[in-house]
């Protein structure tokens, strides 16, 4: 029987978990995971987040126990629910004052994403959460960098394009605008991006050097 993956723990307490464990999970650079202690050994877990916004609470629920088939590429349509805006708002948010309606809707949410069945998140979808947390939910930069960083690591979520997405999330910690990460990552195939938007787009990516270069269209 082959030993299971380890590492060494180092003199300041940290320990790096194995490359093959961290794809299983779908872990990534800036990924978050919880330690608990169970009986006489750790359990390794994605976490969840919690944080008050002046409308909501971000939920904090466990995932990682009810979220556990992987989503395939190349499943049929009819294996893949697809999921709008309002059913992410709903998982991600508990108002403090919801009405019946709400709460019932929150939890039929909460039954369908930890289902475990395949979803889909359109990047279209992404781009009205991040409107909709923002500007409703007055949800700070971190904190809808995180709700990205939770969806990313969810086995069976998968989004139209992780890749995008990614470089999206790469953009917004540079200093970028959430809209404008999003226009230079679906232009990454392209030899550059036209815009008129020079403050919060063009400077930027240029003192960044990122890719596709933006020019100003004269």
């Amino acid at each position: 029987m082959a030993e299971p993956p380890s590492s060494a723990i180092t003199s300041k307490g940290q320990v790096t978990i194995p490359r093959q464990l961290r794809q299983q999970l779908g872990l990534r650079r800036g990924s978050r995971v919880c330690f608990v202690l169970v009986g006489d050994h750790i359990e390794v877990r994605p976490a969840r987040y919690a944080d008050r916004s002046a409308k909501g609470l971000w939920a904090a629920q466990n995932h990682s126990q009810t979220c556990s088939r992987r989503f395939r590429p190349g499943l049929c349509a009819a294996a893949v629910i697809g999921l709008d805006t309002n059913i992410l708002a709903r998982y991600f948010v508990e108002e403090a004052d919801a009405d019946a309606v709400t709460v019932a809707q929150r939890e039929a949410a909460q039954r369908l994403i930890e289902s475990g069945d395949a979803l889909l998140v359109p990047t279209t979808v992404v781009l009205e959460l991040e409107s909709v947390l923002r500007g409703y939910y007055r949800f700070s930069r971190q904190q809808m960098e995180q709700v990205i960083t939770v969806l990313l690591a969810m086995p069976n979520v998968n989004l139209e394009d992780h890749v995008e997405i990614e470089q999206v999330l790469a953009g917004q910690r540079d200093g970028l605008d959430y809209a404008d990460a999003l226009h230079l990552a679906s232009c990454r195939n392209c030899t550059a991006l036209a815009s008129f938007n020079q403050r919060s787009l063009a400077g930027p990516a240029r003192q960044l050097n990122l890719q596709p270069r933006v020019i100003i269209s004269t």
